[in-house]
């Protein structure tokens, strides 16, 4: 797993984009998912783990994509899906966006609940996905280590 300073100040910058402005920028993303995979490919002891999780998130998220014609969340987190795959791999990533999904529907039920949004309200996905993956960077072998208990 890479756990370096260049990874957190991507997902921090993905974070605050999603969040003020609804959009993950490619200016980010691609650079991120090329230099990532790259060094997924030479330097991983196991890159395929990698790249299969990168490949079934992201094809995860562009299925939801076509199905919800964009209403349900934007292609930026496709991206994002595929990043997390390939910074993760099998089990974290899929846990970190299992995480992502419950800490978005908490908040958007809490929201609800106390009057400060509707069902019609946009909830910025990228930016859960992103905080969930800044915690899982920053506290990743405490997650492996429970992963593994629950085995």
């Amino acid at each position: 797993m890479i756990a370096g300073i260049y990874t957190l100040i991507i997902f921090i910058s993905l974070f605050f984009f999603d969040l003020y402005y609804y959009i993950l920028p490619d200016t980010i993303l691609i650079p991120a998912i090329l230099i990532i995979g790259l060094y997924t490919i030479f330097f991983e002891s196991q890159p395929i783990q990698y790249l299969i999780t990168a490949l079934i998130s992201g094809l995860f998220f562009a299925i939801l994509y076509t199905v919800s014609k964009g209403r349900w969340l934007g292609f930026g987190d496709v991206k994002l899906a595929i990043l997390l795959g390939l910074v993760f791999g099998y089990p974290l990533g899929y846990l970190v966006i299992v995480g992502s999904v419950w800490l978005g529907a908490l908040t958007g039920m809490v929201m609800i609940a106390s009057g400060k949004a509707t069902m019609k309200k946009a909830l910025p996905f990228g930016a859960f996905l992103s905080s969930v993956a800044i915690f899982a960077l920053l506290f990743h072998y405490k997650l492996i280590y429970l992963e593994t208990f629950f085995r």
